[in-house]
């Protein structure tokens, strides 16, 4: 009996703020800020990326990246990124 199981896929998900998205953007920025400071923390400047940056971004790092809208009748412009290592083929 075979017990050895194929590789996992190597890759990440992370949900981020689409920067390009205009006043949903603002609203979750602003959503976040309020949310920090209420739990006593201070709030640092953070920079933020479009969707378009970001999949550039990984792709020139060798990741495919799929994007999925995770805003279903929310304000907000959130983004879930999958990023996998692109398989490559070997040489016949």
């Amino acid at each position: 009996m075979n017990t050895c199981a194929s590789p996992a896929p190597v890759g990440w998900i992370a949900r981020l703020v689409d920067a390009a998205a205009g006043l949903p953007f603002r609203i979750r920025n602003r959503v976040d800020c309020i949310v920090t400071c209420a739990r006593g923390h201070r709030t640092a400047q953070l920079d933020f990326r479009t969707l378009a940056d970001w999949r550039h971004a990984l792709q020139a790092l060798g990741f495919n990246v799929q994007s999925m809208p995770r805003s279903q009748g929310a304000p907000f412009s959130n983004v879930s990124l999958v990023a996998s290592v692109a398989t490559v083929k070997p040489a016949a």
